[in-house]
């Protein structure tokens, strides 16, 4: 189904983009999808100075999210920010009503990234960090599609809630994907000490002797995270 606020996006971005040599011209037809995230994502990394501009979220990416400073709710009479507007594309591709596309952050924009935050299981600051640009320049969805399954939402938005520092900001669509199963492993092991870094390519992981040897000896009723080995004792 066609969009409108999808086809603005696709149209900022050709028209704002197009001149680079790295960019891929986005077909404006208000589909949202893989082709308009990525498009996002590479118009991220022209604008801000990540060449050559992929498409795609490496270490240099994420690097420069969290090197930029939050922005928060904005005067209207400030200066437009080209970073403010691709949030607002990536707002309109994933679902949420950010006003337009002005590069002004303000009430409809804080209001959308609260929504998103809230579906994502971040806390609901309005503010934009490196985890509300993680989370909107990637291919993941917030929102419960059709035939995702609401207990699987409710593990997806506590897996953000506890453990985005190591595992980033993933999807939150009701669906247990091979992400969210590789959530699951990346919280594991962060519970048990085996790793603290952020783990931008949740491909690399695999269940192995060091998050075999910190698991629990026992499982008991009740049990939580605090119950873990930590693994720098079993070294």
């Amino acid at each position: 189904m066609s969009d409108a606020n999808v086809t603005k996006a696709q149209k900022y971005l050709n028209a704002m983009f197009g001149a680079n040599e790295y960019w891929e011209h986005l077909e404006e037809n208000g589909k949202t999808g893989t082709a308009v995230m990525q498009g996002i994502i590479r118009a991220f990394q022209i604008q801000n100075g990540i060449i050559p501009a992929t498409g795609t979220v490496g270490p240099l990416t994420v690097e420069k999210m969290k090197s930029l400073p939050n922005i928060s709710k904005m005067d209207p009479n400030d200066e437009p920010q080209i970073n403010v507007c691709l949030i607002q594309c990536a707002l309109f591709c994933k679902g949420y009503l950010a006003g337009g596309i002005t590069g002004i952050y303000y009430n409809s924009g804080v209001k959308a990234i609260k929504e998103m935050q809230g579906d994502a299981g971040l806390p609901e600051t309005g503010v934009i960090d490196w985890k509300v640009w993680f989370g909107l320049l990637s291919l993941n969805w917030f929102k419960k599609v059709s035939g995702g399954d609401s207990k699987v939402v409710t593990i997806q938005r506590q897996l953000n809630k506890d453990w985005s520092d190591v595992i980033g900001v993933g999807p939150c669509d009701g669906i247990i994907s091979r992400q969210t199963a590789l959530s699951l492993i990346g919280a594991l092991q962060a519970a048990e000490g085996v790793t603290k870094e952020l783990i931008i390519n949740l491909n690399s992981l695999n269940f192995g002797p060091a998050t075999t040897a910190a698991f629990p000896k026992v499982l008991q009723e009740n049990q939580n995270s605090s119950d873990l080995i930590p693994y720098n004792k079993l070294v």
